[in-house]
């Protein structure tokens, strides 16, 4: 017998009957237990056929659902002479919403409410029923056709459910957490399916263009399904060879691996032996499966053959070679919850078939991202070696003499620990900075580690402050840069040219200014992730954490410029505060790892192969010694002496005017320069890593170009300068 509590679907359809002002249903389910099933307290009259329930729906005061024969497939029986002329509902399989109703539903109406919900097995059902409720208009209003779409996940408590409900079907527009109201001219020809007009599904597919190149799992590899060949009388089955393992859907792990052989199973209930052979390389996957039991696809190896992919498996079968971190990309994308949001699987109660797998959105990883993951496994392998070398030292441990073990554990044991310790110090944001962040960052964050260590709160305190400077002067110089090589206009740069070219001094408002425009400005944020320095719009995003950090800082800074300094008092828990702001905006810049700066020194180019060399001095890490290092690229015009940043392309892009690495001739270190002023009508620039200016006057007519200066004041050229 069938549990006769009220069951979610029935209690979704009373509360679109409320909605409605009250609702009958029309019957022609043969299976009575069933109906009353689905149905619940509504009142039920009976029908012999559907065109009768459809044509006398009009006859009751109550809106009809009509409850026609499941499983029929079109016909004739749906062709009304005269449809009903007011709403009506039908209460139908979920299946149905994707390809049979639709086409049904030409000449009956529009839908304007699709609820979709399930029930416990029942009625003969070995699973749990996928049913849902579609209302449909004849007469739909002028204009856009509205319609709301809900569906009641699983575990969801049915009061919630019914809420959720009334409060969509209330709205005008926008959505809930399980429903969406939905504008189009026609959905009568459509699929109803929840996820086929989900406006998060598009917002996931819009989003996996950020992987790279997006394309569909049917581009990539070729999909294979197994199905039960035609049984006909007197023809056996061909099956396949013993010795062919054939592989059923308990053998696949959660995990992505493939299981032993169960040998425990009963052979008399064992499937067919049928199935797809495979190939090393292969993905194998479940065709059904539980939404909170997703599993990642398996990889056949040579090892586990012969074997064959059997029933309720979906085999994809890559068209080319894959890179191993290709592959193991397109694993744990199939096994995210991302990739059955756009697959938009078939529901089947509380498993869904993954129908759609052949036409899902796949992002094909760039060249960055495959060396990322090529990083990843790099160092998944290195850990791995250093765990089994401390399982096999500690196993070994009793083996020989009991002093030369002894001396063996501990000297490798003082080893293995080592290595752990400077792994584990890689991790952190202070061992981050010092070595891989470009030296003026990195420099003045040196100062604040050494002002701190000094016990000197005073001292620290204007190092973060000098930090903070840094690192706003520097991220806008790669901005503007930016702006430069994509042919963009940094509307904060009509100030800049203002006081550069008439009088006074650039602030850290200004660098700030320049980094808020290129993280919120349309034209920056149409942006190609790819573009040249794409990535800089990440220094500051527009209302975040960290942009209240740099407002927090910004005013810190500010106030210090104008004498209104930190009272003694106060000064301890000042720094605590603005060295967490500082760690914020210094751990929200980690891209900066990844762009190295080099100063060009010398230059080799070979015209035949169309590839260069450049011996090359890298700005990167806390020490006042550049790195050297020889580095190949295919840029013909690459200037000597000038500071270049390596985009994460490969690219290298020229920071000169916005940066440039000078001799400093007062300290007489190699600096780097940027512009700051114009005091007494001579152009200034100022070192980033330290306060020492030089004149600028020789850098005018370049710095004019690139927007620094008001085109109509004459250049001034000196003698070494670089216009």
């Amino acid at each position: 017998m069938i549990d006769l509590e009220p069951a979610l679907f029935s209690r979704l359809l009373g509360t679109v009957a409320a909605h409605l002002g009250g609702a009958r249903v029309l019957s022609i389910l043969d299976d009575a237990e069933l109906a009353g099933h689905l149905v619940g307290s509504l009142p039920v009259t009976a029908m012999p056929t559907l065109i009768r329930a459809l044509k006398e729906s009009d006859s009751f005061p109550e809106v009809s659902f009509v409850l026609p024969p499941w499983g029929s497939r079109p016909d004739r029986r749906w062709e009304v002479e005269h449809p009903p002329a007011k709403p009506f509902g039908l209460i139908v399989p979920a299946g149905e919403l994707r390809m049979s109703l639709p086409g049904r539903l030409i000449n009956l109406g529009e839908p304007t409410i699709v609820v979709e919900g399930s029930l416990p097995a029942a009625g003969g059902f070995r699973r749990p029923l996928a049913v849902a409720l579609v209302v449909v208009d004849p007469s739909p209003p002028e204009g856009a056709l509205v319609t709301r779409f809900f569906r009641a996940p699983s575990g969801l408590g049915i009061e919630a459910a019914c809420a959720e409900l009334s409060d969509l079907l209330s709205r005008a527009g926008g959505r809930t957490e399980n429903g969406f109201v939905h504008r189009s001219e026609s959905l009568s020809r459509e699929s109803l399916r929840y996820e086929d007009h989900d406006p998060r599904v598009a917002a996931e597919e819009d989003d996996l263009s950020d992987f790279g190149e997006g394309g569909t799992v049917g581009d990539i590899f070729d999909v294979l399904i197994p199905r039960p060949p035609m049984r006909r009388p007197g023809i056996e089955i061909e099956e396949l060879d013993e010795t062919v393992r054939v592989i059923r859907a308990r053998d696949l792990s959660l995990a992505g691996e493939l299981l032993p052989i169960d040998v425990d199973v009963d052979e008399a209930r064992r499937p067919p032996r049928i199935g797809v052979e495979l190939q090393p390389g292969d993905f194998v996957m479940r065709e059904i499966e539980r939404p909170d039991r997703r599993g990642k696809p398996v990889e056949i190896e040579e090892a586990d053959l012969p074997a064959a992919a059997g029933l309720n498996l979906i085999v994809l079968r890559p068209k080319a070679l894959l890179e191993p971190e290709v592959s193991e990309f397109y694993r744990l994308y199939l096994a995210s919850e991302r990739s059955r949001v756009v697959m938009r699987p078939s529901r089947m109660g509380d498993h869904v078939r993954l129908v759609g797998i052949r036409r899902c959105p796949l992002p094909v990883p760039d060249a960055d991202l495959v060396d990322a993951l090529r990083s990843i496994r790099r160092a998944q392998g290195a850990l791995k070696e250093w765990t089994d070398e401390g399982v096999g030292l500690t196993s070994r441990a009793f083996e020989g003499s009991a002093g030369d073990a002894r001396r063996t554990l501990i000297e490798t044991g003082r080893e293995l620990r080592l290595r752990v310790e400077a792994a584990a110090q890689i991790g952190s944001l202070d061992h981050r900075i010092a070595n891989f962040y470009p030296y003026p960052i990195a420099h003045k964050w040196r100062l604040v580690r050494v002002a701190e260590s000094a016990g000197d709160a005073s001292r620290t305190y204007g190092a973060i402050l000098e930090c903070f400077e840094a690192t706003v002067v520097f991220g806008a110089a790669l901005a503007l840069a930016c702006a430069h090589v994509n042919r963009l206009e940094v509307g904060a740069m009509a100030e800049v040219r203002k006081k550069l070219t008439h009088g006074g001094g650039l602030s850290v408002g200004d660098w700030v200014n320049i980094l808020k425009i290129v993280a919120s400005s349309k034209p920056f944020k149409r942006l190609n992730p790819d573009a040249p320095l794409a990535v800089v719009r990440e220094l500051l995003p527009e209302g975040s954490v960290v942009a209240r950090a740099q407002e927090r800082l910004s005013e810190r800074r500010n106030s210090e410029s104008h004498q209104r300094k930190v009272d003694e008092l106060d000064l301890r828990g000042a720094v605590e505060e603005a060295r967490t702001d500082l760690e914020l905006i210094l751990s929200n810049a980690g891209f900066l790892a990844d762009l190295p700066v080099y100063q060009v020194r010398s230059i080799r180019w070979d015209s035949f192969e169309g590839v260069g060399q450049a011996v090359v001095e890298v700005l990167r890490g806390d020490h006042p010694v550049p790195t050297p290092d020889t580095i190949t690229h295919k840029q013909m015009d690459l200037e000597k002496d000038s500071l270049y940043v390596r985009d994460l392309s490969g690219d290298l892009i020229l920071l000169r005017p916005f940066l440039m690495r000078l001799q400093c001739p007062r300290c007489r270190s190699w600096s780097t320069f940027h512009p700051d002023r114009r005091h007494h009508g001579q152009l200034e620039l100022k070192a980033v890593d330290h306060a020492h200016s030089i004149d600028g006057s020789p850098y005018e007519r370049v710095l004019a170009r690139v927007g620094y200066l008001e085109p109509e004041v004459p250049a001034v050229e000196r003698p070494g300068g670089r216009g």
